[in-house]
C-alpha cells in the first residue's frame, strides 16, 4: 500500500515512519513538509493513505484535506494531533477525513485505524473524542487538565528536564514544546517558569506530594522564593 506522510514535524514523521514499518507498512512514497508541497507531491504521485498532521503551514490542514478529497476521493486521510477543538473535529470530518488518531498512539491503535479505514469505516480515538469533548467543560481545572500533553511536559520540566531531553521522551519536537508553553503562558497570563509551575499545582496538572517524594525539588523552591511565590 502507498502511504503518505504530511508533518511540518520531522521528529514526528520519523516516528511514525517507525510505527508503519513494525506493523508493516514501510512503502512511504512520500512526505511533504507542509500542505503546498502535499498537494504538488500528490499530482506526480498519488498515495492510498494519508497520514496528516492537523498542523500544517501554508496551505492550512482543512485546506489541504478539502482539496485532496475533492480531487482524489480514492484517497484515505487519517490525521494526527496531540490535542483538537471540537470545532477542527467536526470540520476535518465534513471535509471527508476518515481517522482521527493522537500522535502517541500504539501500533496497535495505528493498525487498527488504517484496517477500519482503509475498508470504507471510520476510525477514531477514544482520547481524541475524551479530549475534545472536555474542552467544552466550563470549569478551568478540567480545561487545563484535558492538556494531556501539557501535564506530561510540566511534569519533565519539575524533574529538571530540558527541552531536549522533553522532546526525545515525548516524541514531540522541541518548536513544538515552546510554542505550547509560549500559547499556554499566554493564555493564562504567566510570564515565568516558575508561575508555570505554580499554575501546575494548583490546577493538579501536578502532583505535588507524589513528585516531591521521588526527586530533590530544592532548585524549585528556591525559584519559588525568589518570586515570592506561595504554595499554600
Amino acid at each position: 500500500m502507498k502511504i503518505a506522510i504530511a508533518s511540518a514535524d520531522v521528529l514526528y514523521r520519523n516516528i511514525l515512519k517507525q510505527k508503519l514499518e513494525t506493523i508493516g507498512y514501510s512503502k512511504i512514497i512520500f512526505e511533504a513538509k507542509n500542505g503546498d508541497e502535499l498537494i504538488k507531491k500528490i499530482k506526480t504521485e498519488k498515495p492510498q493513505l494519508l497520514f496528516m498532521d492537523t498542523v500544517l503551514p501554508e496551505v492550512d490542514e482543512e485546506h489541504a484535506a478539502t482539496i485532496v478529497t475533492k480531487l482524489w476521493q480514492d484517497i484515505v486521510i487519517i490525521c494526527q494531533s496531540n490535542h483538537l477543538s471540537n470545532e477542527n473535529l467536526k470540520k476535518l470530518k465534513s471535509i471527508g477525513v476518515k481517522g482521527f488518531l493522537l500522535k502517541e498512539c500504539d501500533e496497535k491503535q495505528l493498525k487498527k485505524a488504517i484496517a477500519n479505514c482503509m475498508s470504507g469505516k471510520f476510525y477514531y480515538e477514544k482520547k481524541v473524542f475524551n479530549e475534545t469533548n472536555e474542552t467544552n467543560e466550563t470549569n478551568e481545572t478540567n480545561e487545563t487538565n484535558i492538556n494531556f500533553r501539557l501535564n506530561k511536559i510540566l511534569r519533565l520540566m519539575f524533574f529538571d528536564k530540558t527541552i531536549t531531553e522533553i522532546s526525545i521522551t515525548l516524541s514531540i519536537s522541541e518548536p513544538v514544546i515552546y510554542r505550547e508553553l509560549k500559547l499556554f503562558k499566554s493564555k493564562h497570563h504567566i510570564k515565568t517558569d516558575s508561575g508555570l509551575m505554580r499554575f501546575g499545582f494548583q490546577r493538579g496538572m501536578i502532583d505535588f506530594i507524589e513528585d516531591l517524594a521521588i526527586i530533590d525539588a530544592t532548585h524549585i523552591f528556591n525559584e519559588l522564593i525568589d518570586n515570592e511565590i506561595k504554595l499554600l
